[in-house]
């Protein structure tokens, strides 16, 4: 990018999820059009999304890993972060923009920063990403990112696509701009 007037993921603010978070969480998790993409398919209630908080603040608690709110300009643009894959025994990557921002390139760009995260603190070499099958935007946002998929699956009655990214440590500056992510 060198227009200067586009957005890269230097800037971008990610900062570990609080509890101070939630009613951004709840705005995002409320919202039909997100809400579709995430295991549940439909609008989260307000005891669903404190329970979802609890679960991302004890995994960073016991796992030194996890969820980040995402800010650009002092505006918050969504939610990122690391989950657990027991079945893989693998760490997947999570992210979601806020609906208003859609189609701007900025959840290609949050993902591009949360693999910086992932390989600079945390040492990851893989990544998991699982989208259903509908959700093809966010699926282009992976294979933008480097990943490739694995295999289709169905789980909980909905169809998902599994992609990975291998070696990353070792081949992100092939598909990472190193300008993008301030390397």
């Amino acid at each position: 990018m060198d227009d200067d007037s586009e957005p890269d993921s230097r800037t971008l603010i990610f900062t570990p999820i609080t509890l101070d978070d939630k009613p951004y969480l709840s705005r995002l998790l409320k919202n039909r059009d997100i809400a579709q993409n995430f295991v549940k398919g439909s609008e989260y209630l307000d005891s669903e999304i404190g329970d979802i908080l609890d679960k991302m603040l004890h995994f960073w608690i016991n796992n030194n890993l996890g969820f980040y709110m995402v800010k650009q300009n002092d505006q918050m643009i969504g939610i990122a972060g690391f989950n657990y894959l027991s079945d893989y025994d693998e760490v997947e990557v999570v992210y979601c923009v806020d609906k208003h921002l859609w189609g701007q390139g900025l959840a290609t760009l949050v993902l591009k920063k949360l693999m910086k995260i992932g390989i600079e603190e945390f040492n990851l070499s893989k990544l998991l990403g699982v989208v259903k099958e509908e959700n093809l935007g966010s699926y282009k946002v992976l294979e933008k990112n480097g990943f490739n998929f694995v295999k289709k699956f169905k789980e909980h009655g909905q169809n998902y696509i599994l992609l990975e990214v291998n070696n990353i440590l070792g081949t992100h500056k092939t598909f990472l701009n190193p300008k993008e992510v301030g390397l």
